[in-house]
């Protein structure tokens, strides 16, 4: 009477698990057990590290990524958290606010690209107390003064014809990429013409109002040094080209059309428009607005 009595078993092996020990003592049963806890929660990866790009464009306005990195040994969901940049876990969509990731998920990471050359831009990912830094670097360039050809002056019909530019275009030095852009300015306020694709290297330009036009082409490279070069254009109406003559060609010509509306020209740059008018033995030439007298030797 008034004995003590005490228990005592093996505990399990295995983690969450019951041993139950029986005890009876003058028919009275009593059970002593015990369970082992938990499996330790491991939201710890192994390390895991991003690689540095190199080389990418300056300008904020480019967004760089990492590669695609699978984060193993956690058996936990372990928490994630960034600075500056933004993640995604299985190509799900970016974030820079926290969140968690599961084992072998995948991870990446961006940043918007520093906007000047030889520039590093860093961001930071944490997870479950690991850390990397994924870095970009913008190329480092030396910069070469910037020059442009625009090409050629042009001659084309007045509303029939158009004129293709840029095939002509020379542009050295700078850094590429480089940004075009093409500006009209002509003889009169009223003209009539249309450009197309003007912020392009090769734009289309016809006119409807025949006269002189200067089309400039401005040029900007990645590092916003510019140059421009003008080319003029000159519109002309329709059978207003001159066919080549020599003096005595034209004063045999003259006499063979004076009644016809062919185009007759000479190498002194005289050019016939209209029909010519009989003078007697000489020839009243239309030259523009006025007449040119061409005496017959």
């Amino acid at each position: 009477m008034n004995d003590q009595i005490q228990l005592r078993h093996l505990s399990a092996d295995q983690p969450a698990t019951t041993t139950t020990t029986a005890l009876d003592i003058g028919g009275v049963g009593a059970t002593f057990v015990s369970v082992t806890r938990d499996a330790p929660v491991d939201t710890t990866p192994d390390p895991f590290s991003f690689a540095t790009v190199n080389g990418v464009q300056y300008d904020p306005r480019v967004t760089t990524e990492s590669e695609v990195v699978t984060i193993t040994g956690i058996d936990a969901p372990a928490a994630v958290s960034i600075q500056g940049g933004e993640y995604r876990i299985n190509s799900g969509s970016w974030q820079s606010a926290a969140g968690q990731i599961s084992n072998n998920d995948q991870i990446q990471l961006r940043h918007l690209s520093a906007g000047q050359p030889a520039t590093t831009i860093t961001t930071t990912l944490d997870i479950g107390g690991v850390s990397a830094t994924f870095a970009s670097v913008t190329r480092d360039v030396q910069a070469t003064p910037l020059s442009v050809n625009a090409g050629d002056d042009g001659e084309i019909v007045a509303v029939t014809e158009t004129l293709h530019l840029g095939s002509a275009v020379e542009v050295q030095g700078g850094s590429t990429p480089y940004r075009y852009a093409w500006s009209v300015l002509p003889d009169s306020a009223e003209a009539d013409f249309s450009l197309l694709s003007a912020d392009t290297v090769a734009p289309v330009f016809s006119a409807v109002t025949p006269g002189s036009y200067t089309l400039t082409l401005t040029v900007q490279d990645d590092l916003n040094q510019k140059s421009e070069d003008s080319l003029t254009v000159r519109v002309i109406i329709p059978d207003q080209r001159t066919v080549a003559y020599s003096i005595e060609q034209s004063l045999t010509a003259c006499k063979s059309i004076l009644a016809s509306n062919s185009v007759v020209g000479s190498d002194t740059g005289v050019m016939l428009l209209a029909p010519v008018v009989s003078l007697g033995k000489n020839f009243a030439v239309p030259v523009g607005a006025g007449l040119r007298v061409v005496s017959e030797a």
